[in-house]
């Protein structure tokens, strides 16, 4: 039956859905075991709305075979990639990189793009702030869409573009979106706490990052990972990552396979690496600042290599912009600065808050709170990283969603040693505060949401954007 579907697919006789309520008649609605109901569940819907076939792991859908064709399989994620490729053609793609990790991916994705469209390739990328190719941009609903959605924007790149590249998120690969999709090369940044609230655990939470490179790339794919990094060292161990990149010569003597880099300077406005890989080297210069955005030059640079460029092409980097929302100078006016970065997990806010001690600011003034309806055991880490690495701490809202924002704001507190701090759950408030405190030689960072453009406060979605109502409040204030 599946040949016959996959035929009707491929001559537009019929189109896959696995939302229940977009089907048409003479559809195929695929029952994807969902993360809180199950699809099978809307299998009667389906048919009511004309579903010609239904698909699915769960035998309850032979309950329906005088309805519908019925076919029941075991793996109904393998069999909805096979029928994307089918309905969108996307059985030969561009040159296709994935990038996963908990920190980094988005950077390290806009790195490549400039470093290869600097080359003279086109780029597609599929990524946390815009999907985006050509004259298109459209921007993200989730990092990584669902399947046929993906299927459905790499047909409309694969003619237009040389490369795609896609930031690959653990609950993609969990949740098999990815599927009738093989990459030429999977990228690893790090992995630090983050969605523990869905993976469980830490081994969980990586064995779904793992799946980029044991299921997803192709046989002669190339794999590269983060050498520097406990779980990224586990995957070359496993032969899983063939190349890696590092900044501790000492500990790897494999040179054919790994790219040793250096910081010769770290200022506020300049990052410079020394790196070497297969007897080159060369010194390399970007507008990036931090430790952390010398993992990301590195992990970008050893990519570009292995896909073929040549370390010439880091001279691109010069004129590199930055990322909306990573680090992002939002204002500064010779005295002191302020700064946005969606740095939210504990990991990411420790490497933004030392990147800026680096600095030699004389304050870091850090605005911040926690996601609600998410990992909760990050919180009080975020409250101590918060408390050791910033001067004086705002505590406020982030996305509570249905969660009350005062009951997150106290599991924060209880990491929260020794500082100097106020609470203020309104973000805009909190916000407007930090500008009021800021004084000579100060940072303000605006941490948690980044490039994000609205809260999600008690079920509702109210725009929202920290770079916009920093220099909202900034021309009010200089209206006075």
């Amino acid at each position: 039956m599946l040949e016959a579907i996959c035929e009707e697919i491929k001559k537009g006789v019929c189109k896959v859905k696995t939302h229940s309520k977009e089907v048409q008649k003479g559809d195929v609605f695929v029952a994807l075991p969902g993360t809180k109901r199950k699809g099978s569940e809307f299998i009667p819907e389906a048919i009511e709305r004309g579903a010609k076939y239904i698909i699915s792991s769960d035998k309850i859908a032979l309950n329906y075979k005088d309805q519908a064709k019925v076919f029941v399989c075991e793996d109904v994620f393998s069999v909805l990639g096979e029928l994307a490729k089918h309905q969108y053609n996307t059985f030969d793609l561009p040159y296709l990189i994935g990038i996963t990790g908990t920190n980094g991916k988005t950077t390290v994705s806009y790195l490549l793009e400039h470093i290869f469209k600097k080359a003279g390739l086109s780029v597609g990328v599929i990524g946390t702030i815009s999907y985006r190719w050509g004259n298109k941009e459209k921007e993200a609903d989730l990092t990584t869409p669902g399947c046929l959605e993906i299927h459905k924007m790499l047909s409309e790149m694969k003619e237009k573009v040389d490369v795609v590249i896609m930031e690959v998120s653990s609950h993609a690969l969990d949740q098999r979106r990815v599927e009738g999709i093989k990459f030429d090369m999977g990228i690893f940044t790090n992995l630090s706490q983050d969605h523990l609230d869905y993976h469980k655990d830490m081994k969980s939470y990586f064995n779904a990052k793992k799946r980029l490179f044991s299921k997803y790339l192709k046989p002669n794919g190339i794999g590269i990972t983060n050498l520097d990094d406990f779980y990224g060292t586990q995957l070359m161990k496993d032969s899983l990552a063939t190349y890696g990149y590092t900044f501790f010569v000492e500990n790897f003597l494999n040179k054919d396979r790994i790219m040793f880099s250096e910081v010769i300077l770290n200022s506020y406005n300049r990052l410079v690496l020394e790196s070497e890989f297969k007897n080159k080297r060369w010194i390399s210069t970007s507008s990036l600042v931090g430790r952390h955005n010398a993992y990301n030059l590195a992990s970008a640079q050893l990519a570009s290599l292995l896909f073929g460029l040549n370390h010439l092409s880091f001279s691109y980097l010069e004129d590199f912009k930055g990322v909306p929302g990573r680090l992002e100078k939002v204002y500064s006016n010779g005295l002191c600065d302020i700064y946005v970065d969606y740095a939210h997990t504990p990991d990411g806010l420790k490497n933004v808050l030392l990147a800026l001690k680096e600095l030699r600011y004389k304050r870091i003034i850090l605005v911040f709170g926690c996601g609600g309806e998410r990992d909760k055991k990050k919180r009080p880490k975020m409250g101590m990283i918060a408390s050791k690495y910033a001067d004086f701490l705002i505590i406020t809202s982030d996305n509570p969603r249905k969660e009350d924002p005062k009951s997150i704001i106290e599991d924060i507190l209880a990491g929260v040693k020794d500082a100097d701090y106020l609470v203020e759950v309104d973000r805009k408030k909190a916000i407007k505060k930090a500008i009021e405190l800021m004084q000579k030689g100060d940072a303000v960072l605006i941490a948690g949401k980044g490039h994000e453009k609205y809260q999600y406060i008690d079920g509702k979605k109210i725009r929202f954007n920290d770079k916009e109502v920093v220099l909202e409040l900034l021309k009010s204030e200089f209206a006075k």
